[in-house]
């Protein structure tokens, strides 16, 4: 298991236990407790995103590491610039 998979699955399982807290806050009908649990529900979402991103932005820079290893212009990748002539 990558260490991205591994933090995605420990923000995924806070996110649950999250989720059942706020069904249960909801229950009890306490609105202040509600947005806590919303607001943090919602910040790791936006962790679980830049784990995601992190994981693209490293795959793009292996892709180009192992092309320019072999003598290959970067701009055989998309969104890469060919080399200065």
């Amino acid at each position: 298991m990558s260490r991205r998979e591994s933090a995605g699955g420990h923000i995924r399982n806070a996110i649950q236990v999250l989720e059942t807290a706020l069904v249960e806050s909801e229950r009890a009908g306490d609105p202040v407790e509600r947005e806590t649990i919303l607001a943090a529900i919602d910040r790791l979402r936006q962790a679980l995103h830049e784990v995601d991103r992190l994981v693209e932005d490293r795959s793009h820079l292996g892709q180009l590491l192992r092309v320019t290893e072999r003598g290959l212009p970067p701009d055989t990748l998309p969104g890469l610039r060919a080399w200065p002539a």
